[in-house]
């Protein structure tokens, strides 16, 4: 759980830090509750991409939407197109958000992480936000075809896949009962890729 440190105001522009495909939010509602003897927001967002959600920010991760710095797994918004033109857009679209190998982390973190990426899939609309946390860009396809976007999405699903396997190969040296606790609520892509024989040597 978080200890939020920052308030928010009505009007204020944020994003959420786990789902940066939701694109900036506007707060429309703040209640001001308790929670684990700290003092904690209830939020009404709307997002331009999600619509309304009501976050606790005791739990949610958010940063103001007009920072300047990378939020959790997304290339630097102001900074993206420069990137791209110093590299090949491969290289962008195909790497894990650093959230899924960062050292600071904890193992479970990582392997927490991790598992969430599963939310992404070839789907249309799963494949839009991938895109967009991937990019930054509010709308890939202005920069990407379909087909492009696709390729890219196969090639970091292989990357993310390889990852999950070694993270869970690590996890079952630490502590199988943890790793098998928190591999039991895995998403069902997430334990098909786990169910094949190499991944557990």
């Amino acid at each position: 759980m978080l200890t939020q440190r920052r308030t928010y105001k009505f009007g204020d522009r944020v994003l959420n830090a786990a789902r940066p495909e939701w694109g900036p939010g506007t707060v429309t509602r703040v209640e001001n509750v308790a929670h684990n003897g700290h003092t904690a927001q209830r939020l009404n967002v709307r997002f331009t991409s999600a619509g309304l959600k009501t976050l606790h920010t005791g739990v949610v991760e958010l940063v103001p939407a007009d920072e300047d710095h990378a939020v959790a797994g997304v290339a630097e918004r102001s900074g993206w197109i420069a990137e791209l033109e110093g590299n090949k857009p491969a290289d962008i679209m195909v790497r894990l958000p650093a959230d899924a190998s960062d050292p600071f982390k904890t193992l479970w973190q990582r392997l927490q992480y991790t598992l969430n990426l599963y939310r992404f899939s070839r789907e249309a609309r799963a494949l839009t936000a991938w895109a967009v946390a991937q990019s930054g860009l509010p709308d890939p396809l202005t920069r990407f075809s379909r087909h492009e976007l696709e390729t890219f999405f196969d090639r970091w699903a292989r990357g993310r896949d390889a990852h999950l396997i070694d993270l869970v190969r690590e996890a079952n040296r630490m502590d199988p009962r943890q790793a098998e606790q928190l591999l039991a609520s895995a998403p069902p892509e997430a334990r098909q890729i786990l169910r094949h024989p190499h991944a557990r040597r």
